[in-house]
């Protein structure tokens, strides 16, 4: 996790991106450095997750332990560096927004999960920006297989990977849908 702490005063509140990139290797945290510099700017705590992917040992359920041990170490983090750690959101791109939903809803994983933890991180909220939120669709939609490459295996042969990792199918969080309709700019020609 890289965690940016802005200039002087910050507000009491924790961003936590989470990149997306298909949950393969050649894509990082890096991705997300721009949103980052962008969020300091309100004064805001950012910290930037990364995770084990396809290609780097990564995809089930080694990806899912690294995103919950990194969310449990915001805690460890914020101690060190001085800020609270109870208002965290937990902003996810893509594969980061499945992967954001996740760490949303460990609260109700069993012990024999991936991820499980008696005392989870508990974000505040939750925003997906074109996240895989249904893996059974994702399966269909995602091209080049990278949804079964993730999870390893169909999910005709291992349901419960699907049901653990979608945000739309699993019981794992309380979801309340709101649509965000971008207004086009104008494009003015002279």
């Amino acid at each position: 996790i890289d965690c940016h702490l802005p200039k002087g005063s910050y507000a009491h509140l924790v961003v936590l991106l989470i990149h997306g990139g298909f949950w393969r290797s050649m894509y990082n945290r890096s991705i997300e450095n721009a949103v980052a510099n962008d969020l300091l700017r309100f004064n805001l705590v950012v910290c930037n997750l990364d995770y084990r992917s396809v290609g780097n040992s990564g995809g089930y359920p080694n990806t899912f332990t690294d995103v919950a041990n990194g969310a449990d170490l915001l805690r460890t983090i914020g101690q060190e560096q001085g800020f609270k750690t109870d208002r965290v959101i937990v902003v996810g791109h893509s594969a980061g927004g499945q992967l954001g939903g996740f760490i949303t809803g460990r609260f109700h994983l069993k012990p024999d999960q991936p991820g499980y933890s008696s005392d989870p991180l508990r974000p505040i909220a939750f925003v997906t920006h074109a996240g895989v939120n249904n893996m059974w669709a994702g399966c269909d939609l995602a091209g080049s297989g990278a949804v079964m490459d993730f999870l390893g295996a169909s999910c005709s042969s291992h349901p419960e990977r699907y049901v653990l990792s979608s945000l739309t199918a699993s019981s794992n969080a309380s979801v309340r849908y709101v649509e965000i309709r971008a207004v086009p700019p104008l494009i003015l020609l002279f």
